[in-house]
């Protein structure tokens, strides 16, 4: 059951166990046993079932917008307002590779096979990605 709740002027969605403020970005591990969310500019790597976080991660100058696991859960894709895309290794929290792009990053797609990354930004812009090195790819 989704529920909104009001807290000292701050909006918040419930989503099952977890409390994530209004607007936040977040995503859930193909395994379901993670979960990613963004807090502003910082991500914070929780484990699904104690919602303890396991790490916290700072790749981006602008608050981030979206958030999204690759097929295997061993990546996490993450774009900001900046339109900056980065793509974290969810076992260390280090970032591989980072894209400054223009406009706000509204949503991803991961490939079945994980190997392309599809980002749209809000002014309706598509990016293909080579998801392990972040070179664009032709359309």
């Amino acid at each position: 059951m989704l529920r909104a709740l009001a807290l000292a002027g701050a909006a918040f969605c419930l989503i099952g166990p977890l409390a994530l403020p209004a607007g936040a970005a977040n995503a859930q591990s193909p395994d379901g046993k993670l979960v990613a969310q963004s807090n502003g500019k910082a991500i914070g790597i929780l484990d699904s079932k104690s919602n303890r976080e396991l790490r916290r991660i700072l790749a981006h100058v602008a608050e981030v917008s979206a958030l999204a696991f690759s097929p295997d859960g061993k990546a996490l894709a993450s774009g900001d307002d900046s339109g900056t895309v980065c793509n974290i290794d969810v076992a260390t929290g280090k970032l591989v590779w980072k894209l400054r792009g223009g406009a706000k990053v509204g949503s991803f797609r991961f490939s079945n096979d994980g190997a392309k990354l599809t980002v749209t930004l809000q002014d309706n812009t598509t990016l293909q990605l080579d998801s392990r090195t972040g070179k664009k790819l032709a359309p």
